[in-house]
């Protein structure tokens, strides 16, 4: 059997439905669907690892549904009970939570410097400073392995003194200027019934 040619042709960013021969009814794809007509189109292609874009579907709250007109496809699609997913808000100038408040999360971000033992010295003041941490995430820096970004979540106020000398231990431990907060929030009452 001879071998067959094949090609594909890939568009970034552009849904389906935006394509004349998928009856989009203003915007004009001429080249592409004389192609498709004389081709194949997957009419049920999916995106597994949308980097761009959400190219099929999106988490969100209902009430974000509510406000960009989005489409409910499916509610509670946790495949375990316990499952939660948690959604930020961003704004340009911080606003914490007062530090006066009973249940506060913080978030931040930090690198460790690319030594051994790193991460174990960036997180011993959290654990002599009796900071109880509760998401520690990491990222590679630049694709490398030369350092590691860490994001993590902790129960505390910065302005609390526990979680200030915590913080400036890890600051001392860790890259230079690489420790960010990125927010300082209520924890929701969900949390409790961890407990």
């Amino acid at each position: 059997m001879k071998p067959a040619n094949l090609l594909f042709i890939l568009s970034d960013e552009h849904s389906r439905r935006v394509l004349g021969c998928y009856g989009h009814g203003m915007i004009r794809t001429p080249n592409l669907d004389r192609l498709a007509a004389s081709g194949v189109r997957f009419s049920d292609a999916y995106c597994n690892s949308p980097i761009c874009v959400p190219s099929r579907a999106a988490l969100a709250t209902a009430l974000a549904a509510k406000i960009y007109g989005l489409k409910i496809l499916k509610k509670d699609v946790a495949d375990a009970k316990h499952n939660t997913t948690r959604f930020v808000v961003l704004a340009r100038k911080p606003k914490w939570a007062g530090a006066a408040e009973r249940h506060v999360i913080t978030t931040f971000v930090f690198e460790v410097r690319n030594i051994p033992a790193a991460l174990y010295k960036a997180l011993g003041g959290f654990a002599t400073n009796g900071i109880n941490m509760t998401k520690l995430e990491s990222y590679m820096v630049d694709g490398s392995f030369s350092a590691t970004r860490f994001y993590a979540d902790v129960d505390g106020h910065p302005r609390h003194r526990a979680l200030e000398l915590a913080l400036e231990e890890l600051e001392f431990v860790s890259q230079p200027k690489s420790l960010k907060i990125l927010g300082v929030y209520p924890a929701h009452r969900y949390r409790e019934t961890f407990k």
